[in-house]
């Protein structure tokens, strides 16, 4: 991911107001503090960079410098982990982010499920594509349980009259939830405990819409890249109609990812 990995700018410092535990594998935190003054309105679904503090040590945060940020030493560095914003609340400045806890240890999903009220956490961003294109007739999405805050944001941004098909694949039945949607969207919850089992088929077996289509596809990299490949050289979706990003790759590190990840998002905002 390089400079996608990182902050461009100062990262806001916001402290955790609520923790609740959605469903077995999610956890939802909710943000807030002075520095969320001026975010971004309308961003829900879009892409974070989450700064998180090493276990065991308080918060340290980049600082300002004439040439760009200047990161703490490496024992007090933070982690980041990109995640998408579930829902930005303008009125109350307060930002929900929805956590994926793996069965696994993994630095971050430990973090996020023993937050404690006050704890702190830095912010950056939004950023990443469009979700969706508002003007295509027909909408497929399509991710596992990483991807569900995000298309859970999009669900609720289409127009009433929206139609198209959801796919979620999700470990367990437990895992899934109550989505606001419009009556035209079928929702396909997938069950599988073993990550990109059943989507990719899913989207394939779908019989083609004649309208036009706009796809949003998240989640595990085998997946995302297998439907990429399908809806841009097969299906012939542009870029403008294709929003499918990779979130994660199966037994990778985000660190250990990052460079074949940044190199995947560079091919999804290339024209076919």
């Amino acid at each position: 991911m390089s400079q996608e990995a990182t902050p461009k700018k100062k990262p806001r410092r916001l402290q955790v107001l609520k923790s609740v535990q959605l469903t077995p594998h999610l956890q939802r935190l909710t943000l807030g503090g002075p520095e969320l003054e001026h975010f971004p309105s309308g961003s829900n679904g879009a892409h974070i960079k989450l700064l998180l503090p090493q276990q065991g040590q308080a918060l340290t945060l980049p600082t300002a410098g004439p040439k760009g940020l200047i990161w703490p030493a490496a024992q007090d560095r933070p982690l980041v982990r990109t995640y998408s914003i579930r829902q930005f609340n303008e009125e109350r400045k307060e930002l929900t982010v929805d956590f994926v806890i793996h069965d696994e240890y993994g630095p971050a999903s430990f973090w996020a499920k023993h937050a404690q009220i006050g704890d702190e956490v830095g912010l950056g961003g939004p950023g990443g594509p469009a979700l969706f294109n508002p003007d295509a007739e027909y909408f497929l999405l399509a991710g596992d349980l990483s991807a569900l805050p995000l298309i859970a944001a999009v669900l609720e941004m289409l127009p009433s009259n929206a139609i198209g098909h959801a796919f979620i694949e999700i470990p367990s039945e437990q895992d899934q939830q109550t989505l606001q949607h419009p009556e035209g969207i079928k929702l396909t919850w997938l069950i599988s405990p073993t990550p990109s089992s059943r989507l990719p088929q899913a989207v394939l077996d779908l019989p083609w819409p004649e309208q036009v289509v706009s796809a949003t596809v998240a989640g595990e990299a085998k997946a995302v890249v297998l439907i990429r490949n399908y809806l841009r050289l097969e299906k012939k979706l542009t870029v403008s109609h294709c929003y499918a990003v990779p979130y994660w790759k199966n037994q990778h590190s985000e660190e250990a990812y990052h460079e074949e990840r940044h190199r995947t998002m560079d091919e999804v905002l290339t024209p076919a």
